[in-house]
């Protein structure tokens, strides 16, 4: 994510721009896309918060030391034994609480290695608030983490499954979750590791988090506020978008289904997504070519008036 706070107006939201431009044309074809379709619609004034720095009031601090501007993390405990473990979270978890009408299909974040410290004992992924911060990102529950010293892959538990490559001082290690498909993947140096399920429900608030156990171990990790990711983010959606809309394409077109789909495009002016699916006879549903083109045209003047009556409010106020 690029940009200058971590209270971004839709219009300002780069990095996760992504998702409008590669999403705003499918909220028909994923189930909860509607839900999202707020968080980029600036005529309606909504607000998101995006994780932006470590949390230094939700981490195990008698163990960690966090930077000025939050984003880099330093163990300054003895790192005895596996007690004297920390993680800490991100401020704000990822959006993606439907009781909050706001939901991504996809998040990612990544970190560097600052310092691999003395034995490497480092770890990053997700928790939920009952992650366990006395402990390595994926040994408590509702978290999964990926580990630098081994390898490893810990999904709740201190068993943890070969996984991917080790990693140490200078690596980039990148988190995401898909919540098109339900799982979390991780990156390294800009190349994919592996993915894994997400734990259930989904529809958790899941936090960033990195975790280390033993001296001068340091982490900084990257939002995508004013920095790009090393990972081809883009092209990872891209190919998102070809797997949704292939799977669209397989679902049959039975009429009345398709009549509704064409009624939500209409609602969202999605005029372009409207065509490309190529539902035979669909303006006939409307009246004919002519009419659905006046139907459009009046819901975006209907809009603009809208937009400048807001505007106007906004001067009024000031």
């Amino acid at each position: 994510m690029h940009g200058d706070s971590s209270t971004l107006v839709a219009p300002k939201v780069e990095s996760m721009d992504f998702v409008r431009r590669e999403f705003e044309d499918l909220e028909t074809g994923i189930g909860y896309m509607d839900r999202n379709y707020a968080l980029f619609a600036p005529d309606q004034g909504v607000y998101v918060k995006f994780p932006s720095r470590m949390n230094r009031d939700d981490g195990c601090m008698q163990y960690l030391e966090v930077d000025a501007d939050g984003t880099t993390v330093t163990y300054i405990g003895r790192g005895r034994d596996d007690l004297e473990a920390a993680s800490i979270r991100a401020d704000l978890p990822i959006p993606n609480n439907p009781k909050t009408s706001v939901v991504l299909p996809l998040y990612y974040f990544e970190v560097t290695v600052v310092n691999r410290g003395r034995d490497g004992y480092m770890s990053v992924g997700v928790m939920t608030r009952s992650g366990g911060l006395d402990k390595l990102v994926g040994w408590g529950a509702e978290a999964i983490g990926y580990h630098g010293d081994d390898g490893n892959l810990f999904r709740a538990t201190g068993m943890g499954t070969p996984f991917g490559p080790l990693y140490t001082t200078g690596d980039i290690i990148g988190c995401g979750i898909d919540f098109i498909e339900r799982f979390v993947f991780f990156t390294k140096n800009g190349a994919l590791v592996g993915k894994t399920p997400l734990i259930s429900p989904a529809f958790l608030d899941w936090y960033p988090a990195v975790g280390m156990r033993t001296p001068r171990e340091s982490f900084r990790v990257n939002f995508g506020i004013g920095q790009e990711f090393v990972f081809d983010i883009d092209g990872y959606i891209a190919d998102m978008r070809r797997t949704v809309m292939a799977r669209i394409d397989s679902l049959p077109r039975d009429p009345s289904i398709m009549k509704i789909v064409a009624l939500k495009l209409l609602f969202w002016g999605n005029e372009d997504t409207l065509r490309a699916l190529q539902i035979p006879n669909y303006a006939e549903w409307f009246g004919g070519e002519k009419r659905l083109a006046e139907m459009f045209k009046q819901r975006a003047e209907k809009y603009s008036i809208m937009d400048q009556i807001d505007e106007d409010a906004v001067d009024i106020e000031k």
